[in-house]
């Protein structure tokens, strides 16, 4: 099975029994602790709440990571208890962990009939929403569940999401900072790697660096740090330690056509490397073929090398697939007018 991301781990666990786990950040990584063996047996084999224990058991796969059979187990709680929240909620948070969406939000739809003030529902069904692309409908959820319970992590974290996807990325900051801020300390990588995106997002690259350099030894997210702190670096016109952190990115993925580009980029500042920037910016775009981000800037660099009809020739491609880009026609008529005047 597919192991299950810590951010959705802890998530699930807002609708668990605190006393299942306890305050030990253990149990949400998924290890085989002591500690999840005795809330096994105590729960799972001990308690006379039938109902309550096949979900406790659910929450168990669930947390290992074995999604089929958390489902299967939590619909076989629900033959016990028909129409229990709390049940309910953790079998739509499964679907969503397998990819379910259009079946946990039909679910959800039903539960928030009876628990329109359910912290844990308003939430998931932000969260659902938001996977299926309904992105004001899950801004509406996510600013309830919010409402209801301002200390979950992980409903400003995906609230920042929606904020994100509408364009309002100070919005989007904040409640990530917010995020990150009631974790305190409970590490959770893809928050810190989405605050730093985020602070690229807004210009406020010194604080990215800083949450980039925390990341560098997550294998997970080594590539996305290393990649987040070019960038950063490129912006302070840092090349050297943009190029650095750039090559050190590529060793952890040859196939992501952004380090190419952001080596590219780098090279294409310094005269007598444009050979270089010119196989970098082209091995990106065979990477991604269709990005009007790299056919411009092998027109730029085509530029820069006195190739002035490759370079409107690239220029030209690129508008092609950014057509609403007005620095683009600029540059084209620019260099248009440059070449009919020869």
């Amino acid at each position: 099975m597919k192991k299950i991301k810590t951010v959705f781990i802890v998530a699930v666990l807002i609708s668990i029994p605190i006393l299942l786990f306890g305050k030990d950040d253990r149990a949400v990584t998924g290890e085989d602790t002591p500690k999840m063996r005795e809330a096994y047996e105590m729960y799972v084999l001990g308690e006379g709440n039938p109902a309550f224990a096949m979900n406790n058991e659910a929450n168990f796969y669930l947390i290992k990571g074995d999604t089929e059979n958390a489902i299967l187990k939590y619909l076989e709680a629900l033959k016990v208890s028909p129409g229990n929240v709390l049940i309910s909620n953790n079998l739509s948070w499964a679907y969503i962990v397998a990819g379910k969406y259009e079946r946990a939000k039909k679910l959800l739809e039903k539960t928030i009939v009876v628990a329109k003030e359910g912290a844990s529902t308003n939430f998931y069904l932000g969260v659902v929403n938001l996977k299926l692309g309904n992105i004001n409908d899950a801004k509406k959820y996510l600013e309830k569940a919010v409402e209801l319970d301002s200390n979950h992590p992980y409903s400003h974290y995906y609230l920042a999401k929606t904020y994100e996807a509408e364009g309002f990325i100070q919005k989007a900051v904040l409640e990530a900072e917010t995020a990150a801020y009631i974790l305190g300390d409970v590490w959770n990588p893809e928050v810190a790697l989405y605050l730093g995106n985020l602070y690229g997002q807004a210009g406020m690259f010194q604080k990215a660096i800083l949450q980039y350099t925390k990341l560098v030894d997550e294998p997970e997210y080594a590539f996305e740090a290393y990649y987040g702190l070019g960038v950063s670096y490129g912006h302070f016109n840092d090349f050297d330690r943009s190029e650095k952190n750039f090559l050190k990115a590529k060793e952890f993925d040859k196939k992501d056509p952004r380090v190419y580009f952001g080596l590219g980029k780098i090279y294409s500042t310094k005269e007598d490397e444009l050979g270089k920037a010119l196989k970098n910016a082209e091995k990106a775009l065979s990477l991604d073929e269709k990005n009007p981000r790299y056919f411009h800037l092998i027109g730029w660099i085509y530029y820069k090398m006195g190739e002035y009809e490759d370079a409107l020739k690239h220029f030209r491609l690129a508008q092609k697939y950014d057509p609403e880009n007005k620095e683009y026609g600029r540059q084209i008529r620019t260099l248009e007018r440059a070449l009919n005047e020869k």
